[in-house]
């Protein structure tokens, strides 16, 4: 009995110094109270934006390294919310949230320096699906992880019908910001 328990202190004493340093990497979820995405739309008379908290992002999170590795984002189309009804409503039939509920962002492609990321990844909006590139800015303060970015999304890009007031249809370009707070414990 003796020497097996003394083998077996003998191989898991050496084992450490033949087996590979395990990477150490954790799905990490946005939190919902702090997180958002919103939009910004201009025409010719007015402009808005519509902001969006029922959101769920998750990014893979290399602790040894202290980097992100992929990244995914949902957001309900239905929950955008502009502060005025009856634009809210146009909108969602212009995208057609009911056959195409939600807007999603997928990436594996993140380059990382000094606070700033840049992510290239796919875009499904209204059923079409493109890559985009977004800058974005990383401050990680003790525990949390916020993340800041913005790019522009052109609708016809993705078969949207533009919404029109008074015969004048919206710029086709739209600005789409983000939020993303994350706890690493």
């Amino acid at each position: 009995m003796k020497i097996v328990v003394a083998g077996l202190l003998f191989i898991g004493m050496f084992s450490g110094f033949t087996a590979r340093h395990k990477k150490i990497k954790r799905k990490l979820f946005s939190n919902k109270n702090t997180s958002w995405i919103s939009y910004q739309g201009k025409h010719p008379f007015h402009s808005w934006k519509a902001m969006n908290k029922d959101i769920s992002c998750v990014i893979t999170f290399d602790e040894e390294n202290f980097q992100i590795e992929t990244v995914a984002v949902s957001a309900k189309v239905l929950s955008f919310d502009s502060k005025n009804t009856n634009r809210d409503s146009h909108s969602l039939e212009m995208v057609e949230a009911l056959t195409f509920p939600k807007v999603n962002f997928t990436s594996a492609d993140i380059k990382q320096r000094e606070g700033r990321m840049v992510i290239k990844g796919n875009l499904n909006f209204h059923g079409v699906t493109r890559t985009v590139n977004v800058d974005v800015k990383s401050i990680t303060e003790g525990n949390q992880i916020r993340i800041d970015g913005s790019f522009p999304v052109k609708l016809q890009d993705y078969r949207v019908k533009r919404p029109a007031l008074l015969f004048v249809k919206i710029e086709d370009e739209i600005k789409v910001n983000f939020h993303f707070v994350f706890f690493t414990q």
